[in-house]
């Protein structure tokens, strides 16, 4: 198991991930709201070279509604 208790190490970890990395390799990432999935791939994205902004995805999925 791996522990990651603030986002310098968080980072690290991307770091070190992206370097074992294989072109067609997949990352599935699974968990709640505020996890840090989006933190996690703003960073290996960032080590990949990715320039451009990255997003999350769940606020396309969720939809919220005044009632």
């Amino acid at each position: 198991m791996i522990s990651i208790n603030n986002l310098d190490e968080l980072n690290h970890f991307a770091d070190v991930l992206v370097r074992h990395l294989e072109p067609s390799d997949l990352i599935l990432l699974n968990g709640d709201l505020g996890a840090g999935k989006t933190t996690l791939t703003q960073f290996i994205g960032k080590h990949l070279g990715v320039k451009r902004n990255i997003n999350s995805p769940t606020f396309n999925i969720i939809k919220s509604y005044k009632g």
